[in-house]
């Protein structure tokens, strides 16, 4: 099992599926969220690898800033659940190939004349 360090202690990096999204979704976190609120889905990410509270986890994550920690050390357990996660895998290759059929079907709209 891979694992991140935060603040000298060792957590595992879990992998992210359905019921992890769905967890998220539970403490107010979508993956939209994923742009838009960065650091409230790290935080939740965190949270989670570490069995903790969203407060526990975001004191955790100051803690580690202010003690120059980068911010690449939070992101890259995350990246890494994401790149090995077979569901988000699915999501990605079910996004792929629904845009390449969009991409790949006629036009419907008839071309005015002039």
């Amino acid at each position: 099992m891979k694992t991140f360090v935060l603040n000298g202690n060792t957590y595992p990096i879990k992998d992210m599926g359905v019921n992890m999204i769905c967890d998220f979704e539970d403490m107010g976190i979508s993956l939209n969220d994923m742009q838009n609120k960065t650091f409230s889905f790290v935080r939740a990410y965190i949270a989670t690898c570490m069995n903790a509270s969203l407060e526990k986890a975001g004191r955790e994550i100051e803690l580690h800033l202010i003690n120059k920690g980068k911010m690449d050390d939070l992101m890259n357990p995350l990246k890494d659940a994401m790149e090995n996660s077979d569901f988000f895998r699915a999501l990605q290759e079910n996004e792929e190939t629904e845009t390449s059929t969009a991409e790949a079907e006629p036009s419907t709209e008839k071309k005015s004349r002039k």
